[in-house]
């Protein structure tokens, strides 16, 4: 469970069921909590990716590398400009284009940074107009577009090699998406239940003890699988985003590319 969480507790009278669980500090540096982004971040990936590809268009996957001459802190300094200049000319060559970007130091210690996107431009497009911004020139674009499932692959794979990289600055942001990339959809909201933080100097222990005196069923639970429980009103059979969009998620055919 996230150590920096606040305790809160469930409470359906109706059906005389509780659950006891630790929100999320939703922090990168917290060893709990991580994860849970990294894995919220594909879902959004996917969902959005797919939303893109129900109105029709294409999505495809991008490569920028970091200048040369930049070593990794240099490249992370500097992509705030560099990526504001290739936004902008990016915006102006085409259909207002849609995104999610990963950065991403690779295996050799190079920094790079990844793009799902609605608005290809071709590779030597890239190559040209993101040297010119400030980036390197060993750039690339898939010729092929992936579907939903491959996008929100790559998101997680990408994510997942950095998730115990220290090579980040408090505030770095991991993930960067446009204005008009899709939310995940709000969960069904829990009738009949109360959310109540626990009294002042309360334990885990004396809370349980209190509810189970009151003819309670209580569980105790992280914050992920404690919407399982809530989310239909019971301990079991809960609803959670990784339920909803697990049709969007099912990765057959999805292989690991190399890349």
């Amino acid at each position: 469970m996230c150590e920096k969480g606040m305790w809160l507790t469930a409470v359906n009278e109706a059906t005389g069921t509780s659950v006891l669980f630790k929100t999320r500090c939703k922090l990168w540096s917290c060893n709990d909590c991580r994860k849970i982004n990294s894995d919220l971040w594909l879902l959004r990936a996917t969902y959005g990716a797919h939303l893109l590809q129900e109105s029709g268009q294409d999505i495809h996957l991008v490569t920028v590398t970091a200048h040369e001459r930049h070593r990794v802190k240099d490249a992370v300094s500097v992509l705030p400009s560099a990526w504001n200049k290739l936004r902008s000319r990016w915006q102006r060559s085409g259909d207002k284009p849609e995104y999610m970007l990963i950065p991403e130091v690779g295996a050799r210690g190079h920094f790079h940074v990844h793009l799902i996107t609605n608005a290809p431009r071709g590779t030597r497009w890239w190559k040209d107009t993101a040297r010119s911004c400030g980036f390197g020139y060993s750039n690339d674009e898939s010729d092929r577009f992936i579907n939903s499932a491959k996008a929100g692959f790559y998101v997680g794979k990408y994510l997942a090699k950095q998730l115990t990289q220290n090579v980040w600055k408090k505030g770095f942001h991991r993930v960067r998406v446009s204005r008009g990339w899709a939310k995940l959809p709000p969960l069904p909201k829990a009738e009949d239940w109360r959310f109540l933080p626990f009294p002042k100097g309360a334990s885990v222990v004396s809370v349980l003890r209190n509810l189970t005196a009151q003819n309670y069923h209580v569980a105790v639970s992280d914050d992920r699988s404690s919407w399982d429980y809530v989310g239909k009103g019971r301990l079991t059979d809960g609803t959670s985003w990784l339920t909803m969009l697990s049709p969007l998620t099912d990765a057959e055919g999805v292989e690991n590319d190399g890349k």
